[in-house]
């Protein structure tokens, strides 16, 4: 794994470039760093100047955001590796869209892996796909979730939902129209991802969307659904589902 890769950091904080430019030498030493920006402008420039690699992008910026500066700089060959602090409503966005990110404090192991998955990317419309949901999953509340299924790569809103059913590691994706589609990725997942989005686990197999529930049959354990499917409720899961449905 000996190939040399040129890399740019576009970070607004100068310490943050520090620390990401230690590690970088200090654990990636087939990475030459050719430019720093802290700015759109700069960035764009020196992106445009040195065509690196891997653009190490920072997703706030002071006069924008990452998306600002990907779109002004159109088509470009470079991979993005993006950078964000903790802050909930970003991790969200790139958990929906399922694209990697580090987090700062930036951890060693961490840059590590995502410099080996530049090593094997496949520059697609596949990436092109995450990066548009990543993009719009930042400038609208109404968000996308990416699924990965054996056709591909979809994307469905996730006000759209409606149910998602347990199909032993995979999960079956009811949309509201009553179209389906088998994702490759079990329900836990998707419990963690749509849980604050008004999804409840009424079942081991169940996650439902309770804007989507039009009544509860507690004496049969069941609830009906506005596309008039049924749903089993798990016994010790009633008193939850009730309490969520009075709020």
């Amino acid at each position: 794994k000996n190939r040399m890769f040129t890399a740019i950091i576009v970070d607004d904080e100068s310490k943050s470039r520090l620390t990401l430019a230690t590690l970088l030498e200090k654990y990636c030493t087939n990475i030459t760093i050719v430019a720093e920006a802290s700015n759109i402008v700069e960035a764009i420039k020196a992106i445009q100047q040195h065509k690196p690699t891997i653009i190490f992008l920072d997703i706030q910026l002071q006069e924008g955001n990452g998306f600002d500066l990907l779109n002004q700089l159109g088509k470009t060959q470079s991979n993005i590796i993006f950078t964000t602090a903790y802050d909930a409503y970003a991790v969200k966005a790139f958990r929906f869209s399922a694209i990697d990110y580090l987090l700062k404090p930036i951890d060693p192991d961490q840059l590590i892996a995502a410099i080996h998955k530049v090593y094997n990317a496949s520059t697609t419309h596949l990436a092109q796909l995450k990066l548009e949901t990543l993009s719009d999953n930042f400038n609208s509340s109404d968000k996308k979730i990416i699924i990965h299924s054996h056709q591909g790569l979809s994307t469905i809103k996730v006000n759209d939902i409606a149910r998602c059913e347990a199909d032993s590691n995979y999960t079956t994706i009811f949309n509201k129209n009553g179209e389906r589609i088998v994702a490759t990725k079990s329900l836990r997942e998707y419990e963690e991802l749509l849980l604050e989005y008004h999804f409840f686990r009424v079942h081991k197999s169940h996650l439902v969307n309770l804007s989507y529930i039009k009544s509860c049959d507690f004496a049969n354990n069941t609830i009906t659904l506005d596309d008039n499917s049924t749903v089993e409720i798990a016994r010790r899961r009633k008193e939850s589902l009730l309490q969520l449905l009075k709020q």
